[in-house]
């Protein structure tokens, strides 16, 4: 087995990890294969995956041309059976591009259209499509009518602690986890913020992640001490806070 995601904070990384960590005791190989744009200043993740093996693939886009480092991805992939599952359009480009003897994978992982586009534009070389949730398993027969047999849908996959927290007093709690990236929705919290303290809430935020528009989302939020920043933490780490 071999899962293919990009080096970022976020959702994939971590539904890879309890993918890997939650597996049976099956016997094979399993290895993740980290893909890092270094043109690309998003936050990097900060653990090591629960593989049996670990790959940390680098390339440059812009300026390196995408055929030299497809190629070079190829390199990195067993040359032997198995499964490749493909999180983003890096590998599913390599998948096309030059031929693998492993069954190809895909995770859509949000209703959105750029995995649709990824799922539709890589359909010939792609042997099943994973939905995580019903509404992309319904848009994903819908695009692609002629594969509905090889379309599954894998609720979950995230480890749920068994304790919760409890109701407590005092202001309202808001957290934000997740890569600091425009492309979240980050500068949207202030106006949040403002919005909740105009309509009489008492409000204490944390922050909690990295990346490339920290710097700039704490210049413009002017909250002082109602906002714990907490930086890129493993997840082990990031649990705890929910039940606080």
């Amino acid at each position: 087995m071999v899962y293919v995601l990009p080096d970022k904070l976020g959702g994939v990384f971590n539904f890879t990890a309890n993918l890997l960590a939650n597996r049976i005791d099956d016997g094979l190989d399993y290895t993740a294969v980290l893909a890092t744009n270094m043109a690309d200043p998003g936050g990097r993740s900060v653990e090591d995956l629960p593989a049996t093996r670990q790959i940390r693939f680098a390339y440059s886009s812009p300026p390196e041309n995408v055929y030299a480092y497809l190629r070079r991805l190829r390199r990195t992939i067993p040359s032997s059976d198995g499964v490749l599952v493909c999180n983003d359009w890096v590998e599913l480009a390599m998948a096309s591009a030059y031929r693998i003897p492993q069954t190809v994978v895909n995770i859509t992982h949000a209703d959105a259209e750029y995995y649709y586009r990824l799922a539709e534009i890589h359909e010939p070389w792609i042997d099943c499509f994973v939905a995580l949730t019903g509404r992309i398993h319904e848009r994903l027969l819908d695009r692609l009518p002629t594969r509905h047999a090889s379309i599954v849908r894998l609720p979950g996959g995230v480890s749920i602690p068994r304790l919760g927290r409890q109701p407590a007093g005092g202001r309202l709690r808001v957290l934000y986890v997740g890569r600091i990236d425009r492309e979240k929705g980050v500068f949207d919290l202030p106006t949040i913020d403002r919005l909740l303290i105009e309509s009489g809430h008492e409000v204490e935020w944390t922050v909690q992640g990295g990346g490339p528009d920290e710097d700039r989302l704490r210049a413009i939020w002017q909250a002082g001490s109602r906002i714990e920043w907490r930086g890129a933490l493993p997840v082990a780490d990031v649990l705890p806070v929910y039940l606080k």
